[in-house]
């Protein structure tokens, strides 16, 4: 059962910021790989400033995403009875994927650049796939009474 309706914002907020976070320490680690081949080190600092910069616009994507998307996939969900907590992380993951791939397709990347990137953005998708079950885990931890299921 849903804690009550302020807690339906606390958890969009909740979730988007942990979609961000777990976004950009993905893009952040990532980084770090493809770069240590270069020679070159990166500041500490850099690194810092990188990850709070890309939380902070992540999450704002997630946020929108969640307002706008997942808001109303959630209601539908919980008119349906799909309230556990696995049903959370799948919607959260496939979304999270889907809007990647719909967004790539809108703005013709694949088509454009050619198997490149279609390759970039289907990777980009499977990667998406964490974010997106962090902030569905996150939403029905905030949302949901009851003890934490996993």
């Amino acid at each position: 059962m849903i804690r009550g309706k302020a807690w339906i914002g606390a958890a969009l907020v909740a979730a988007a910021l942990a979609g961000g976070a777990t976004t950009s320490a993905i893009v952040v680690i990532v980084t770090l790989i493809l770069s240590s081949g270069g020679g070159g080190a990166i500041e500490p600092q850099g690194i810092a400033l990188f990850l709070a910069v890309g939380a902070a616009v992540a999450s704002a994507i997630f946020l929108a995403g969640l307002v706008f998307i997942g808001a109303p996939v959630w209601a539908i969900m919980h008119r349906r009875g799909l309230r556990e907590r696995r049903h959370a992380k799948t919607a959260g993951a496939v979304l999270a994927a889907g809007v990647v791939l719909a967004g790539g397709v809108m703005l013709g990347l694949s088509a454009q650049s050619g198997p490149q990137g279609l390759a970039g953005g289907l990777i980009f998708a499977v990667i998406m796939l964490g974010p997106g079950a962090a902030a569905g885990w996150t939403l029905h931890r905030v949302a949901y009474t009851g003890p934490i299921r996993r």
